[in-house]
C-alpha cells in the first residue's frame, strides 16, 4: 500500500523501509542484472543538478557539512550555476527521523571503513 494513511511512522517502519532495503534484490530479480545502473543514474542526476541547477526544486545532495540538522552526509538543497543553498527553517526532526538518520550514518561509516584500505591517503 503506497498510502501511509494516519500512522506514517508505522508505514515507514513496516512498508517503506523494508522495500527500500530490498531494492537492489528487486532490481536484480526484475532485470536479471545488477542495480549498479541505479547508482550510476544517481551520480549522473547529482552532477546534472550541480551543473545545470535544480530549477528551484529541492534535491538531496552530499555537500561539505557545517553541521546543519545535526547530520554530516546529505542535505536538502537547491542548486543554481554550480552553487548550492541548504534549505533552512525546516521543522525539527522527530525521534524516529533522528533514529533513521543515525542508522544511515552508521551504515555509511561502515561502508567507508570496509574500503578504507583501497582509498588514497
Amino acid at each position: 500500500d503506497a498510502n501511509p494513511g494516519e500512522n506514517i511512522e508505522e508505514w515507514y517502519r513496516k512498508q517503506y523501509i523494508p522495500k527500500v532495503q530490498q531494492r537492489g534484490a528487486a532490481v536484480l530479480e526484475a532485470r536479471g542484472a545488477s542495480s549498479a545502473a541505479s547508482a550510476a543514474n544517481a551520480c549522473l542526476q547529482h552532477a546534472r543538478n550541480w551543473e545545470l541547477g535544480s530549477q528551484s526544486k529541492w534535491v538531496s545532495m552530499a555537500i561539505p557539512s557545517e553541521g546543519q540538522y545535526g547530520i554530516a552526509f546529505f542535505y536538502p538543497v537547491t542548486c543554481d550555476k554550480e552553487n548550492f543553498s541548504v534549505i533552512s527553517n525546516l521543522p525539527e526532526l522527530n525521534d524516529f527521523q533522528v533514529e533513521q538518520i543515525r542508522a544511515t550514518e552508521k551504515e555509511l561509516l561502515q561502508e567507508r571503513d570496509t574500503v578504507s584500505d583501497l582509498l588514497p591517503n
